[in-house]
């Protein structure tokens, strides 16, 4: 098993100023990069060959959806069993605020998971956005019949198709966030958990299908950026302690909770308007405003020394 000696055990050290929400110690000082770099491997690997056998060991962009028109039209009928809105709650996770606000309780128990997170989100951008401008693949509604496909929140006609950055983005949190809770899983209960949540992130993929806007290899080749991008947030957070570990005191707890209070802001008109149709986005408006009022309170001392120190 290849292992490396990461800077966990220092990252969990005490240091001469003691945070107020100080992240608990590690139970291992190791992370299994061979064991969470396969998956993605994987995915990349299959992916490319099943795409360049199928079409003759050629790529096009007429290619790349004709090969998959059978299968998105399979998936996307089969998958209209739950009603629509589940779909379309399911699809808002993969979107990067709404993620960021509902995941925001880990700032009061795990921040640096939570500083994973973060850490992901230059690389997982960087291959959404050259991807999607470099392959320039049209979705399913801008070469099929609208008739002749399920679509939920409306139809999207760019070309931009590939990667899917929602799968991107659920795939990098949930890696970031598993890969710092359990760096190397060896008991049934880490398992257990890791099973439930990669069960729940592939139906969060999969509701890009579901709900029309992707081809199902946009969601494969995401998935795997996704998970690269995930690793390389959890890499940061151990390389670099010094900006994530900040995040725990005085100041920095005021800045993060300026951010949920951000978050919520941006979130709030939107849940206010579909608010029958897409509760998640309430329930993560409520989760943003909820854990900046915990952290405030939680730093209510420091929270007005430093407001009166603005005052004056």
């Amino acid at each position: 098993m290849h292992t490396i000696s990461s800077e966990l055990r220092a990252a969990d050290s005490p240091t001469s100023v003691k945070p107020r929400l100080a992240e608990p110690p590690s139970t291992t000082s190791r992370i299994n990069v061979a064991g969470w770099s396969t998956v993605p491997t994987l995915l990349i690997t299959l992916t490319g060959i099943q795409l360049l056998w199928l079409n003759g060991w050629q790529v096009s962009h007429f290619s790349y959806w004709r090969i998959q028109e059978e299968w998105f039209w399979i998936l996307n009928h089969f998958l209209q069993y739950p009603p629509p809105s589940v779909w379309l709650n399911l699809t808002h996770l993969g979107d990067a605020t709404v993620l960021f606000a509902l995941m925001s309780p880990l700032l009061l128990w795990r921040p640096r998971a939570w500083a994973a997170m973060l850490g992901a989100i230059p690389l997982a951008a960087t291959f959404s956005l050259v991807g999607k401008y470099l392959f320039a693949m049209p979705r399913p509604g801008a070469v099929l019949d609208h008739d002749s496909f399920v679509s939920i929140g409306g139809i999207l006609k760019a070309h931009n198709s590939l990667p899917s950055g929602h799968s991107i983005t659920v795939v990098a949190c949930m890696v970031a966030v598993l890969a710092t809770l359990v760096p190397i899983p060896c008991r049934g209960r880490e398992w257990a958990i890791i099973s439930f949540c990669m069960a729940l992130t592939a139906t969060i993929c999969l509701s890009r299908v579901a709900v029309g806007a992707h081809w199902p290899l946009d969601i494969t080749f995401g998935a795997a950026l996704g998970w690269i991008a995930g690793l390389s947030g959890v890499a940061v957070t151990l390389r670099y302690q010094a900006w994530w570990r900040s995040g725990q005191h005085p100041y920095g707890q005021v800045i993060l909770a300026i951010t949920l209070l951000v978050l919520g802001l941006v979130l709030a008109p939107r849940s206010v308007e579909t608010f029958r149709e897409t509760p998640v986005l309430s329930l993560a408006a409520a989760t943003s405003i909820a854990t900046m009022l915990l952290l405030l309170w939680g730093n209510r001392k420091h929270t007005a020394s430093i407001v009166r120190q603005f005052v004056r």
